[in-house]
């Protein structure tokens, strides 16, 4: 057997195989650096997601305030109407009462102008006697 043709085959298999792990190697080291810059975007990724939903929270939480300011002020205006109904009530009364005071004026001032007409009948019927 001719060992210098098998030692060179050897040789030649082995800077073969070498080639060929560089090769796997190579892409191998690629691959990760692929799958770490892949990592990175999806750290960063996440991390931005947690920001929107933080922030969606947020704005869940200022339209709760909102929809509860809302409701508040709803509340008070049905307060404000009651008060200006009673208030109107109030008034009306205040007219009806006004009108009867006019009323009884009239009629006590035209009583008083009677009861003078008759007391001057009186003192010129006395003057008379």
């Amino acid at each position: 057997m001719n060992y210098s043709i098998l030692l060179s085959g050897f040789i030649m298999l082995c800077v073969n195989l070498d080639a060929i792990l560089q090769d796997v190697i190579s892409s191998v080291e690629e691959i990760k650096k692929v799958m770490d810059n892949n990592n990175v975007i999806a750290k960063e990724s996440n991390e931005k997601l947690d920001d929107t939903v933080e922030i969606f929270k947020t704005m869940l939480a200022s339209s709760q305030k909102v929809i509860n300011v809302t409701n508040l002020l709803k509340e008070e205006l049905v307060h404000i109407v009651m008060i200006k109904d009673r208030l109107l009530q109030a008034m009306e009364s205040v007219e009806d009462i006004s009108e009867k005071a006019v009323q009884n004026t009239t009629e006590i001032s035209a009583s008083t102008e009677e009861q003078a007409a008759g007391i001057e009948d009186i003192l010129k019927f006395m003057g008379n006697v």
